[in-house]
């Protein structure tokens, strides 16, 4: 049982850190503006799938190795991350029973709300400027959730996370 324990969790670990090399894997000078984001729409999944296991704990110490990896103000993203999180976890039974076309659209107003907020945080800190290509990448991340969820769903069932 505990071997069986160790390795659920290694790999939902796995996941992570492969959204987390995503995120800082290099894009074409051109289509830097429509990168989707890995790591959020990796952790919507884990946690629309096992709310039990991930939520707004690991959303926080992966906001903070987010910070870390970026190399920005420390705890931006985990504030943001754990603060979009809670209620995601709140209404996960909700989220989750919806179509998987309007959970796309979701997770481009998600997306682009947690872009936003994260500028917010930064330009109260140090004026930071929000650059409206952002948007792009929101996009991106909604048209590309549905594969995503399916993709993760596949690897999750034949892990045998429950």
């Amino acid at each position: 049982m505990q071997g069986r324990f160790i390795f659920q969790w290694a790999a939902i670990l796995c996941f992570f850190v492969v959204a987390l090399v995503m995120e800082l894997a290099p894009w074409p000078a051109g289509f830097q503006a429509f990168k989707p984001s890995w790591l959020i729409l990796v952790l919507l999944y884990w946690t629309l799938a096992l709310p039990d296991r991930v939520s707004i704990g690991l959303a926080f110490l992966l906001g903070v190795l987010w910070d870390i990896v970026l190399g920005s103000i420390l705890g931006v993203h985990a504030l943001v991350l754990s603060i979009t999180f809670y209620f995601v976890s709140k209404y996960y039974l909700m989220l989750r029973n919806l179509s998987l076309w309007f959970q796309s659209l979701l997770v481009l107003l998600f997306v682009f709300v947690i872009r936003v907020a994260i500028f917010l945080v930064e330009f109260s800190l140090h004026g930071a400027f929000f650059n409206w290509q952002e948007i792009f990448g929101a996009v991106a991340s909604g048209v590309l959730w549905p594969w995503v969820f399916l993709l993760m769903r596949t690897a999750r069932r034949r892990v045998g996370l429950h």
